[in-house]
């Protein structure tokens, strides 16, 4: 037979956690948060919209990047033509 508990089980606690990376409103431990190396902390869904953040702004450069190109290769080629015809 199990022995009979005698010790009460303590209530939630809620303990203070810091401030989040990305918004600075306080955080505590029953939130949804991420702890990065260093001991920075962060709210998840901030974390979340920073991440989404960063990914648009890596394809608007990688998508300038490949407009500039075809445009300098457009140009190249109606250099290329213009070259031909005079001679």
């Amino acid at each position: 037979m199990a022995a009979k508990k005698i010790w009460k089980k303590p209530s939630i606690i809620v303990i203070d956690v810091g401030k989040c990376k990305f918004c600075q409103a306080e955080m505590v431990n029953t939130e949804s948060f991420v702890a990065f190396y260093g001991g920075e902390k962060a709210h998840y869904e901030c974390m979340k919209k920073d991440d989404y953040k960063k990914i648009i702004e890596k394809e608007k450069k990688q998508w300038q990047n490949e407009k500039v190109c075809t445009q300098t290769s457009m140009q190249k080629e109606k250099e290329l033509k213009q070259v031909q015809v005079n001679e």
